[in-house]
């Protein structure tokens, strides 16, 4: 791919480590986000894996943060305040409350609040899928997106992810509600390439393929009024967490898990053993002509990680050189990442 390069992993998390430890993180902090932004490179979510950290590093050394803590709970409940620390170190917190509240007393309610940033939500909730267990996970955003019938951006991007057990391979749903994301926007920017058709609208209201006066106008829901409607759920969803009702860049999101244990209402593993016969039945309908056949949500992304850990992660390579300049500048000496 032109204007691209090939990193190890091993080479990859080291270039994460090195920006991360330059802005201050402690050696957990920055694996935890390393690691979270590295997957989703092997993913292929670009956008969302080490090209954030041209916005995140530099904000991670000048804004103060306060520890992740649980601020009020139950035995299926917590309430976590995310102390202003991006959302990929906060929501790995949450979801590792949700996952053992939820192994306790067989289902948990957790919301978090006061974070930013959570990248490839599906990681998160796929987390509690390879303990057995269902997790749904539900965050809004700075407004980004028109309502159905306006023009002015209102709503976050949204993403709705979802995980369910299945073995060694769980179902992972992953969606956004709106068209595109702004990782997208801002990829599409770098590379100078056009936005697919139908998804963003300019200013003024007229439909934009420039990713540049996109930026400047806003992004349209998935699928027209349905799109809404959802995006609508996670923004509300994302209030009920702690979240402002329409937060800043950068501001105060809400994110509202849900993880439930299957077996409160089935017996044992029959819960994933219904789970793989839907997958089997799915997998075996009739593939149309010309297309590769039948893939459950996730699989795409999976086969992705396998193929990057064997040939290596495809990154853009201005944005590996921009954050190797971002550490020396950050470092004031010498370039660790080189």
């Amino acid at each position: 791919m032109a204007g691209s390069v090939r990193l190890p992993v091993d080479e990859a998390m080291a270039l994460a480590l090195a920006c991360l430890g330059r802005a201050g993180l402690s050696a957990h902090e920055a694996r935890v986000i390393a690691e979270y932004l590295v997957e989703a490179d092997l993913r292929g979510y670009r956008p969302l894996g080490l090209a954030r950290l041209l916005h995140l590093a530099p904000r991670l050394a000048r804004e103060p943060r306060e520890p992740v803590r649980i601020v009020r709970e139950g035995p299926a409940f917590a309430q976590i305040d995310g102390g202003g620390n991006p959302g990929v170190l906060a929501c790995d917190v949450a979801i590792t409350v949700a996952i053992r509240k939820a192994q306790d007393s067989g289902q948990a309610v957790v919301a978090l609040s006061r974070t930013y940033m959570s990248g490839v939500n599906g990681l998160y909730v796929r987390k509690a899928a390879l303990r057995g267990l269902v997790a749904l996970m539900f965050s809004h955003a700075h407004p980004r997106v028109a309502p159905w019938g306006g023009i002015d951006p209102v709503l976050g991007t949204n993403p709705i992810a979802a995980a369910f057990p299945a073995g060694p391979d769980p179902v992972v749903v992953d969606v956004g509600t709106s068209a595109t994301y702004n990782g997208a926007v801002e990829e599409a920017i770098r590379a100078g390439a056009e936005l697919p058709p139908g998804v963003a609208l300019d200013a003024g209201g007229r439909p934009t393929r420039d990713p540049r006066v996109a930026a400047a106008g806003a992004l349209l829901p998935a699928g027209g009024v349905k799109g809404y409607a959802l995006g609508v759920l996670v923004q509300l969803l994302g209030i009920l967490a702690g979240g402002d009702a329409v937060p800043a860049a950068f501001g105060n999101l809400g994110y509202l898990f849900l993880v439930m244990d299957p077996s409160a209402f089935l017996p044992g593993e029959e819960y994933a053993r219904r789970v793989r016969e839907f997958c089997a039945r799915a997998r075996g309908s009739r593939p149309l002509p010309g297309t590769e056949g039948v893939m459950l949500p996730g699989e795409r992304s999976e086969r992705r990680r396998q193929a990057g850990l064997r040939e290596g992660i495809s990154l853009e390579a201005g944005v590996v050189e921009a954050i190797r300049r971002l550490c020396a500048d950050e470092g004031g000496g010498g370039n660790p990442c080189a």
